[in-house]
C-alpha cells in the first residue's frame, strides 16, 4: 500500500526545520543552549522582546509514560524536553523525535539475554505536550491542562477509538500559533489580585458598640457584638485576579469542526482529543514497537507585530489555512499535485493500519 499524499504548499513555501534536540535531565532546567545567540522570550516581563528574523526560545515539554521517568532528589518526574531556537516569523515545522513512543510506551531489557522488548504503558491515561512560557496570565511559564491553549493532549487510551483494550491513541500532527504585540505576548484584560473600597451594606450606626472595628479605617468606628462592621460607611474587599490567555497564542486543531483530519488522509488518520471540533490528527495502535517509528510534527507560525512594530506574516501562509481553502472541489486537482511533507511518517503509519 503506497503512502497517502498530503496536499500542501509549494516547496519554496514549506520551510521545514528540525533543530537540535535537548533532553534535559532536570525539571527545573528546561533550558535551551543556543550558544552566543540572543533569543527572545515574549512571555517574560524582562524580555527580551522578539524581533522578526531573529531567534526565539521555544521549548516543548512532553509528559512521558509513567514507566519512563527520572528522579531529582526524592521527586519522580515524567518529562522530556525538546528545545529549539527558530527564526521569528519563519513558517517552520519541528519533529519531536520519539514523542509518540515516550508518551505511551516503555522498554525493558532482559539482563540475562540482553534482549529489549517494548510495551504499552499500563493503564494508559492522558499525556500532554506543553510549551514553556505559554501559560495564562496567572502562571505564564507552565500552561495549565484543560485551561491553557499552550498545552494539548497528545496521547490517551485508544480503546474508545479502536475497540481494542490494549491500544493507545497518539497525536502526530499539531499546529502552534505564536501571536505577539510589539514582540511580547499580550494578556488583554489581565489583572492581579487587588482590593477595592465599596459602600458598606451593613452600615447602621444604631447597631454599633464601643470599640474599634476590626480592620476599620475609621479611628472612632464602633463594632457590633456579632463582629459585623456596622460603623464604617465604606469597607475594603478583595478583588480576585482576572486570568486570561495570551492573545492568539497556543495550539489550534489540525482536525476540522467535524472532526476530520485536514493535515492528512482522513482514511488513515484519526482525530484525537476530548472536545468535539478541537481535536488533532493522529493514529491508534496496539503495537509499542511500531510506535518507535512514528514522529510528532508541530507546525509553527507567527501573528501580530515584533518589538519594532513590524507585522509578522508567516501566519498568513500557514498550511492549515491553505488546506482549508484547498478542500474546495475547485482546488482539489491542484492540491493533489503537491508532494507530501509527511511521506516518511505515512509509510510507518500505514503499517499500523494494515
Amino acid at each position: 500500500m503506497s503512502a497517502p499524499r498530503l496536499p500542501r504548499l509549494l516547496a519554496a513555501l514549506c520551510v521545514t526545520v528540525t533543530l537540535s534536540l535537548l533532553c534535559c535531565s532536570e525539571w527545573a532546567a528546561a533550558q535551551v543552549d543556543c550558544g552566543s545567540i540572543v533569543v527572545c522570550q515574549p512571555y517574560s516581563l524582562q524580555g527580551p522582546a522578539c524581533v522578526r528574523k531573529k531567534r526565539i526560545n521555544l521549548r516543548f515539554m512532553l509528559e512521558t509514560s509513567r514507566e519512563t521517568n527520572f528522579t531529582v532528589g526524592t521527586e519522580v518526574h515524567h518529562l522530556a524536553t525538546y528545545g529549539f531556537c527558530p527564526v521569528v516569523d519563519q513558517l517552520s515545522s519541528f519533529t519531536l523525535p520519539g514523542a509518540p513512543f515516550l508518551s505511551t510506551s516503555y522498554s525493558v531489557t532482559n539482563t540475562t539475554s540482553n534482549v529489549t522488548t517494548d510495551h504499552l504503558s499500563a493503564g494508559m491515561f492522558h499525556r500532554y505536550l506543553s510549551v514553556y512560557g505559554f501559560g495564562a496570565s496567572n502562571d505564564t511559564l507552565y500552561p495549565q491542562t484543560n485551561f491553557s491553549g499552550g498545552t494539548v493532549v497528545v496521547a490517551m487510551n485508544g480503546t474508545g477509538y479502536s475497540g481494542v483494550y490494549a491500544s493507545v491513541a497518539v497525536v502526530t500532527m499539531l499546529s502552534l500559533e505564536i501571536g505577539m504585540h510589539n514582540g511580547m505576548f499580550n494578556y488583554i484584560g489581565a489583572k492581579a489580585n487587588s482590593t477595592m473600597n465599596i459602600t458598606n451594606p451593613n452600615y447602621n450606626l444604631s447597631l454599633c458598640h464601643k470599640g474599634s472595628a476590626a480592620g476599620s479605617a475609621h479611628p472612632h468606628s464602633l463594632e457590633s457584638s456579632s463582629g459585623i462592621d456596622h460603623c464604617d460607611p465604606q469597607i475594603t474587599v478583595p478583588v480576585a485576579a482576572t486570568v486570561v490567555q495570551p492573545a492568539k497564542v497556543g495550539f489550534v486543531p489540525t482536525c476540522n469542526a467535524n472532526d476530520v483530519c485536514v493535515m492528512g488522509d482522513p482514511n488513515v488518520y484519526t482525530c484525537i482529543g476530548d472536545i468535539p471540533g478541537q481535536k488533532n490528527c493522529g493514529i491508534v495502535s496496539s503495537n509499542a514497537t511500531l510506535l518507535r517509528g512514528v514522529q510528532l510534527v508541530v507546525w509553527v507560525s507567527y501573528f501580530g507585530t515584533d518589538s519594532q512594530k513590524t507585522v509578522l506574516l508567516s501566519g498568513g501562509v500557514n498550511p492549515m489555512n491553505f488546506m482549508a481553502f484547498a478542500s474546495n472541489n475547485a482546488l482539489n486537482s491542484v492540491a493533489n499535485k503537491f508532494t507530501s511533507l509527511y511521506d516518511n511518517i505515512y509509510t510507518r503509519v500505514t503499517s499500523l493500519t494494515t
